[in-house]
């Protein structure tokens, strides 16, 4: 039979349901048998409870509550949930999701729609999709209309247009109700603020909070404000728990790090402007180079002979600091490379020091950390034993050069699309390979290039400098590429 329901009490299909509670419905039958009439625990009134819940109320005090999700008091209850009633903006958040009739999305927001003279359930998109959208004005998400001026508006800014806020007095749209854009951006700052200065217990962090919101209104508009002040609550909650107040800058970067002040610069500006700290970059920079030495020694595992060399390299050289001789960014520096070669004598998978083999293999790819590495290769010499020198051999230095020269010219040579990056590039390789002049970019663009039949001319100074074009050097290198000495500054001419 069509319009009977089931009773979830003892499962029977019937006409009517007598009594639902907390979403379950009860036939007469089961009724009587699953409820006994009590005084409400609440109101101390008779009514019908159920036998399995004591501490259960009566259907008034079940309603006279607010509501569960909002919190609202004196509305218009819309559904009583198994938690309790819930108001008629809340309810969509306890229904089950149905699809929508017309395409088929499952969402809990459904409105009734005309579509093909039969009323269906349709979701907000298909309903309102076409007529709705941000008002022009108030930017408030209504059905909108087309204005005499061709903008699209709500009805009430269309009918209305500005009247003044009836907090502020200034004139805002109609549409935005009972407050202007401005003033509720500021009452959302100030809730803010009050719901989080509530959680500090220092008078001197909770007054700071509060001025700190307001310099950040002032300085960066009070939407930006309202959105980011959670963003550095937890600087606020910490110096509350740490020290109950402001400390000097030298302990905030101890605490924080210099890393960790930077994400919260806003706030050290604040400090720094209201006279509650003074910022010291001396601190500042000495904390970075702390905690970048602190990576390069964590790069080892502990125990291992590379760790333990390098920790006693590094103390090593703290120790020259106490003494005034050095600073912790030279300290920085020397632990980098000889991080680096501990790095490269330990490719294979075995725990040793380096070698002679291992350091020039090293220089051989980095010449310019010779000075560098000779402090840590004399330190290995004197606590170890060893015999290590940093030499150079300046040829097989040369020649490395040149053969990473000529693979990027074939590599730039087989480039299609040449663009003015392309011809830089090919510029300031070929004149580092064939007449050995490293230019930086910047200083290229001042210098004058032409092209004539099979090269380029680059006016370099008070000499004109050529180099060849990229296609020539498809085929190869050491066969088709010429340096022609009369517009070149070199005397004689050569093959390269």
């Amino acid at each position: 039979m069509t319009g009977q329901r089931t009773c979830d009490g003892c499962g029977r299909k019937v006409n009517r349901i007598h009594r639902i509670w907390r979403g379950e419905k009860f036939c007469a039958a089961c009724y009587k048998r699953w409820f006994v009439r009590r005084d409400c625990p609440r109101c101390g009134r008779a009514a019908w409870l159920p036998r399995s819940e004591p501490d259960a109320v009566c259907f008034r005090c079940e309603r006279d509550r607010p509501c569960i999700r909002c919190g609202k008091e004196n509305y218009r209850i819309r559904k009583i949930t198994p938690y309790g009633p819930v108001c008629g903006n809340c309810y969509t958040y306890f229904v089950e999701p149905e699809p929508c009739a017309l395409c088929g999305r499952h969402t809990r927001r459904l409105v009734g729609v005309e579509n093909d003279g039969k009323k269906v359930r349709a979701c907000m998109k298909c309903a309102y999709g076409k007529s709705k959208g941000n008002c022009e004005a108030c930017r408030r998400h209504r059905k909108l209309f087309c204005a005499p001026d061709g903008r699209k508006l709500c009805r009430k800014c269309l009918d209305e247009g500005e009247v003044p806020c009836p907090e502020c007095g200034r004139p805002m749209p109609a549409g935005r109700g009972n407050r202007c854009e401005e003033c509720y951006w500021k009452g959302l700052l100030e809730r803010r603020i009050a719901f989080n200065a509530a959680a500090l217990e220092s008078e001197a962090v909770r007054i700071g909070l509060e001025e700190f919101g307001q310099w950040l209104a002032a300085r960066r508009g009070v939407q930006f404000a309202a959105h980011r002040i959670s963003h550095y609550v937890p600087f606020f909650l910490e110096a509350d728990k740490t020290w109950g107040g402001f400390p000097g800058y030298p302990a905030l970067v101890r605490h924080f790090s210099a890393e960790g002040l930077r994400k919260i610069r806003n706030v050290v500006k604040w400090l720094d402007e209201s006279g509650r700290i003074s910022v010291d970059e001396t601190a500042r920079r000495e904390d970075s180079e702390r905690r970048r030495i602190e990576s390069i020694l964590s790069s080892f595992p502990s125990g291992t002979l590379a760790r333990q060399a390098l920790e006693q390299y590094h103390a090593h050289l703290m120790g020259r600091v106490k003494e005034g001789k050095t600073s912790l960014r030279s300290v920085r520096l020397a632990l980098r490379p000889a991080a680096d070669l501990l790095s490269k004598a330990g490719k294979a998978g075995e725990d040793h020091l380096p070698n002679q083999d291992d350091v020039d293999t090293y220089l051989l790819e980095r010449p310019g950390q010779k000075a560098a590495l000779t402090g840590f290769l004399n330190f290995l010499n004197v606590t170890d034993g060893l015999n290590l020198i940093a030499r150079l051999d300046e040829c097989a230095v040369e020649a490395r050069r040149r053969t990473a020269l000529e693979r990027r010219m074939k590599e730039l040579s087989r480039v299609r699309e040449r663009d003015e990056e392309w011809q830089d590039e090919w510029v300031i390789v070929c004149l580092e390979y064939f007449h050995g002049l490293k230019v930086k970019q910047n200083k290229l663009a001042t210098q004058a290039i032409e092209k004539d039949g099979v090269g380029w001319v680059v006016s370099f100074g008070q000499a004109n400098i050529w180099i060849p074009t990229g296609d020539c050097c498809q085929a190869d290198l050491s066969k088709s590429i010429f340096c022609r000495d009369d517009q070149s500054t070199q005397s004689d001419a050569k093959k390269c």
